[in-house]
């Protein structure tokens, strides 16, 4: 299952019982730095995410989502941090040391419209 931030359901009354991921949405994308950021609006709730939700259900993995529908912008950015090596490196990092950081299981891009066969 996915909870986005702007969902108006509180992390902890999420009932981790009915899954077995969860993906917390949605980290950005800077496209100056091609890294991944939190914004300060969901610091402490991505930060106790994980936290909060095995404090329920131990076997619960959460996941970091990246992206979301964020419509051609957005996949501008993903497109002009894929095309070059040094900035998936820097995309690529950033995302780990978020994930680790902030003690998430994994990640999830959700590049969502790509416009070529490139992208």
């Amino acid at each position: 299952g996915y909870w986005y931030s702007d969902s108006g359901l509180a992390v902890s009354d999420i009932d981790p019982s009915y899954f077995t991921h969860l993906f917390c949405a949605f980290a950005d994308l800077d496209s100056n730095t091609n890294q991944v950021t939190i914004s300060s609006a969901n610091a402490a709730s991505f930060s106790t995410f994980t936290q909060t939700i095995q404090a329920k259900s131990s076997s619960v993995q959460t996941l970091l989502s990246i992206g979301g529908g964020g419509g051609s912008a957005l996949a501008q950015k993903f497109a002009n941090m894929a095309s070059q090596a040094t900035s998936r490196k820097s995309f690529i990092d950033s995302s780990i040391q978020l994930a680790r950081d902030n003690n998430f299981n994994g990640l999830d891009l959700d590049w969502e419209y790509p416009s070529s066969d490139t992208d």
